[in-house]
């Protein structure tokens, strides 16, 4: 009996899946954090975006004083927007990415 090694095929199948999975489900973050931003002209809420990035997706925004309202100022308590957009949908989009990835 000859034992094969195929542990590097399944492990980049279940990473390959996995990222597959976040992207697909990076907009429940997305739509969570929208709801999350205050909006005054609307700007910083409508630029909130997701990209692939190698090994996920990354979430962010374009606008310049996103910072300031994720992180505060000396004048402004920190809103934590996409902290706690992230925090609320990861159990959703984990449990969405299981049920994915198939072995």
């Amino acid at each position: 009996m000859r034992i094969v090694d195929h542990s590097d095929e399944v492990y980049k199948m279940i990473e390959s899946q996995f990222v597959d999975g976040v992207n697909q489900e990076s907009n429940i973050a997305k739509t969570l954090i929208t709801e999350y931003t205050p909006v005054d002209t609307g700007l910083l809420a409508s630029s909130v975006r997701s990209d692939k990035i190698p090994m996920g997706v990354g979430v962010g925004t374009f606008v310049p004083y996103g910072v300031y309202v994720e992180y505060g100022t000396d004048k402004q308590r920190p809103v934590r927007m996409f902290a706690n957009g992230l925090l609320d949908a990861t159990p959703e989009i984990l449990e969405n990415v299981a049920k994915k990835i198939k072995i």
